[in-house]
């Protein structure tokens, strides 16, 4: 949906705002003339304002259907002689639209709509709520240079004040620092993304902690434990050959030190542990008897490029293993994985 732009309101505003100041001072003062809109306009705007909210607030109907009525709206706001009146009206409306994104789930006004709202608002909280729907759009777009650029968003949404629509802000801001919270682009061009594990996990421990939401509270509470846990695992890439240098990839989060250790075991000892398909399972139910001295064992020590962050380490043996079949487990205090080798 295309939207017409604010051409004579934002001209006009524009005006006002290169005028000198004892011009604007008579026009926005209180001795400035009273300006009415023409006859019916008045009641345009709130029927086309309610229209639209009443087929937004009926989820069977697609947001098309409410969104041509808000599309008329900013146009009969654009033609508008009342500047302020109509400035106002249309911050409404962006407000409004906020809060239908938060119950559909997706982001309502245009881009279009938003950066003219943005040329019009002068609270911050309003700021902030215009610089947190671009965020969420740009969050969602399928090119990865647009979601790059919806940290830039976010970070000057933090003033937004009302709390169902801060809450809202907190919880996408931290889902798109897991998922595109490092952003940079190298000198061939290309778009490199990471997680950023710190940033969100201060957001969902604010969310946590001040919304009055239960359900949010719950999930933010969950993704900042899943944050925190620490984590091991072992996996072997490629099928291990007798009389070769078997490699192996280690994977730790937030764990300062993981052992490795590779022991030989009796194939009998397998047993009914060969029902399982997987070869970690198998791996798990095999009891490693403790005169088993392994065969070879290290100490992985190799720190997280940043807070939260998952290390993969590939290790690959320098020796020769005899035949036999091997069972590699990486641990880390409490925290164990198995592998069949």
């Amino acid at each position: 949906m295309h939207y017409k732009p604010l051409t004579s309101l934002l001209f006009l505003l524009a005006a006002l705002a290169l005028s000198p100041a004892p011009l604007r001072a008579q026009t926005q003062g209180q001795n400035a003339p009273a300006v009415t809109q023409p006859d019916g306009t008045d009641a345009l705007i709130d029927d086309l304002r309610s229209s639209g909210a009443k087929a937004l607030r009926d989820t069977a109907l697609a947001s098309a259907e409410g969104l041509a009525f808000y599309a008329e709206l900013s146009t009969v706001l654009a033609a508008s002689h009342d500047i302020e009146k109509a400035r106002l009206q249309y911050l409404d409306m962006v407000r409004e639209l906020a809060l239908f994104s938060i119950q559909r789930n997706e982001v309502l006004p245009s881009a279009r709509m938003l950066e003219n709202a943005l040329t019009l608002a002068d609270e911050d909280d309003d700021k902030s709520l215009i610089h947190f729907m671009l965020a969420w759009s740009l969050a969602q777009s399928p090119d990865a240079f647009q979601r790059a650029r919806a940290g830039a968003e976010f970070a000057q949404a933090d003033k937004l004040e009302t709390k169902i629509l801060r809450d809202e802000m907190l919880l996408h801001y931290a889902r798109w620092a897991e998922r595109d919270g490092y952003s940079s682009v190298g000198e061939d061009g290309k778009l490199r993304t990471d997680v950023d594990h710190e940033r969100a996990l201060l957001l969902y421990d604010e969310l946590a902690a001040k919304s009055d939401d239960v359900t949010k509270v719950e999930l933010a509470r969950k993704a900042a434990e899943n944050i925190r846990k620490a984590s091991v695992s072992v996996a072997i890439p490629n099928a291990f050959r007798n009389g070769s240098q078997p490699q192996f990839n280690v994977r730790w989060r937030n764990c300062k030190e993981v052992s490795l250790a590779i022991h030989q075991v009796d194939p009998s000892s397998i047993g009914e542990a060969a029902i399982d398909t997987s070869t970690s399972a198998i791996a798990g139910k095999i009891t490693i008897e403790a005169d088993n001295k392994p065969v070879r064992s290290l100490s992985l020590t190799t720190a997280a490029p940043r807070p939260y962050t998952t290390v993969n380490q590939a290790v690959r043996l320098d020796e020769l293993m005899l035949p036999g079949v091997y069972v590699v487990s990486a641990s880390s205090g409490e925290l164990a994985s198995r592998e069949l080798l």
